[in-house]
């Protein structure tokens, strides 16, 4: 996309944000972002599950353009992961306390300080951004935009208050060693891509992927009936957006907190480009990859080179001891 860019002389140099908004960059274009080189260790009193190290040095990353947004009181182009990244596991009541917050953390392991203004792992709200999709919490629906008469939730338990039947816990109170008192209402809904009308680009960033992927974003499940909850981060998979898979049960009506409920995705990063990035910003760090490239190239080369000159001392050296026993040969034989 930026290569027709800077083909037309009126268009380069402009802010890449600016570009979005006239739709010369249109969403789903890739932008050329290289990302960071960092590590991070997740560690598990906040995942829950595991210590887990994650390093953006020599992955490989593709970044497609979604939206215009505040973030950090600049008007930023925001990109996300063409495809997910990094497989964390989550489980029990921590993982789902501060699950979202190892999600962001592990995302912002690609900003460039230079370019990206931030970055932080997507949500459940910036997919229902994506495909014009509407919460309507005081009527317990999930719609379309265009098609409000159409409820697309199918988990019928939205917005319902859970009937728990005696002593039941919530990851708070499970790590504080105590019943729950306040009240759980089941905030999770889900929707299938099939019941999103048009929106095909859309409909191909959110769901064709090679893996399901975490949504920062946290609900309540009702899993059979109304008297259990169980507590989870949103997903999506290759067909639904939805709070299907649980880190931590209440088991309400047994009394028992269960720390042992563990899942796994990938992740999808987004990041802010700073407003001031423009098409030059990116042709610039093409000449810089181009160098790096091109000296690694040379590097290899050189030392190429002096392996083999090495090779031919050493070529060198076994003829010349070869030619010194054909002359004792030929030495011998004339005594002879």
């Amino acid at each position: 996309m930026l290569n027709e860019i800077m083909e037309r002389k009126e268009l380069r140099n402009r802010r890449l944000v600016d570009l979005f908004e006239e739709e010369v960059i249109k969403i789903g274009d890739e932008i050329p972002y290289r990302h960071s080189e960092k590590t991070y260790l997740s560690p598990k009193e906040k995942n829950g599950y595991c210590d887990q190290t994650f390093s953006t040095k020599g992955i490989e990353v593709k970044w497609q353009a979604i939206g215009v947004e505040q973030f950090s009181g600049e008007r930023c182009l925001k990109l996300i992961a063409k495809d997910p990244v990094f497989e964390l596991k989550i489980a029990g009541a921590k993982g789902y306390l501060y699950g979202v917050e190892e999600l962001n953390k592990i995302s912002q392991l690609f900003v460039a300080e230079k370019i990206a203004q931030g970055g932080r792992s997507i949500t459940i709200e910036d997919v229902n951004q994506l495909l014009d999709v509407e919460v309507d919490k005081n009527e317990r629906r999930v719609y379309q935009k265009g098609y409000s008469s159409d409820d697309i939730n199918t988990r019928k338990s939205f917005l319902k208050l859970c009937r728990p039947i005696g002593k039941y816990y919530n990851p708070e109170s499970f790590l504080e060693k105590k019943y729950a008192t306040n009240e759980i209402v089941y905030t999770a809904y889900e929707y299938r891509k099939s019941s999103i009308k048009g929106k095909e680009k859309e409909k191909e960033i959110v769901f064709s992927q090679k893996y399901d992927y975490w949504l920062a974003s946290r609900g309540v499940n009702m899993p059979f009936d109304d008297i259990n909850a169980t507590f989870c981060l949103a997903s999506v998979t290759f067909y639904e957006v939805a709070w299907r898979y649980s880190v931590f049960s209440s088991f309400v009506g047994i009394g028992i907190g269960n720390e042992k409920y563990q899942s796994r995705f990938y992740m999808r990063p987004i990041i802010y480009l700073k407003s001031n990035v423009t098409s030059n910003t990116f042709l610039r760090d093409f000449h810089e990859r181009e160098k790096e490239k091109i000296q690694k190239e040379l590097k290899n080369k050189q030392q190429e080179i002096r392996k083999r000159e090495k090779e031919l001392q050493e070529i060198k050296k076994v003829e010349k001891e070869l030619q010194e026993r054909l002359k004792r040969i030929s030495q011998m034989e004339q005594q002879e």
